[in-house]
């Protein structure tokens, strides 16, 4: 069943609202894996299967791994709520910000692709298993525009945020955040990669443990733009942030 939240500019960071039902197992031991789809309300059709499902084939647009020396992709621009004691930014060859300093710590990067966003990735680092969260996010206007002016929340067809442990997969349609799908995976420290990868009205979420989850809703394509976008968030002091070591996005 989706979730619907309202949501102001930059909140739509927050952490997931929960664990909620894994539909992901985090066991990529074995081979097979198929749940029979599960119809949600508004027609949102949700499928798990295992690693084995191919990917839609989406070249890349933006590449940036800061791990090996790369600056922010090209045409990046960075918002951030001033909740953190410093900013976004690339030290030590991660993708960083500073401890949050209050509730709604949260920050972005965003770039401007030659059409439609149809795949999100980064490779995060996870301090310990209560740390903040990342972001991944095909906006259909530029949330830094709509942040330096004071307007709502654009819409997305593709919003995945992420924690240890747990992933939560959402639309975002008139300040209204709808969660379509969530899962579980094992957090086992270290890296952690994510993906996320559009064919029309349908998303593929492929999890740390490399297990895929497929979700069909309308609004995906409706929704669908052409800014794609990476952040990090914290709920409060008490979490530690995450960092990102590589993005990209097709």
């Amino acid at each position: 069943m989706a979730a619907t939240v309202t949501v102001t500019v930059l909140g739509v960071l927050l952490a997931p609202t929960g664990a909620g039902t894994a539909l992901a197992s985090a066991d990529s031991s074995k081979d097979t894996v198929t749940a029979a789809p599960e119809v949600a309300d508004e027609g949102i059709v949700i499928e798990v299967r295992a690693p084995s499902v191919p990917l839609p084939d989406v070249p890349n647009q933006r590449h940036a791994d800061f791990t090996e020396g790369d600056e922010l992709p090209d045409g990046a621009q960075v918002v951030n709520t001033g909740v953190n004691k410093s900013g976004l930014k690339i030290s030590g060859g991660l993708l960083v910000h500073g401890p949050a300093e209050g509730p709604g710590a949260a920050g972005f990067v965003e770039t401007k692709l030659k059409g439609e966003v149809r795949s999100l990735g980064a490779r995060v680092l996870f301090p310990n298993d209560d740390s903040g969260s990342v972001a991944l996010v095909g906006w259909k206007s530029s949330l830094v525009a709509a942040h330096n002016k004071g307007g709502p929340t654009p819409a997305t067809g593709l919003r995945l945020v992420a924690s240890p442990g747990h992933w939560e997969l959402s639309v975002v349609d008139d300040g209204d955040v709808k969660v379509i799908a969530s899962g579980s995976y094992e957090f086992v420290g270290g890296s952690a990669t994510f993906e996320v990868r559009r064919a029309g009205d349908t998303l593929y979420v492929a999890d740390p443990s490399g297990e895929v989850t497929t979700v069909k809703d309308k609004k995906v394509a409706k929704l669908a733009g052409p800014w794609a976008s990476w952040g990090l968030s914290e709920t409060g002091p008490d979490q530690t942030p995450a960092s990102i070591a590589a993005v990209w996005a097709g």
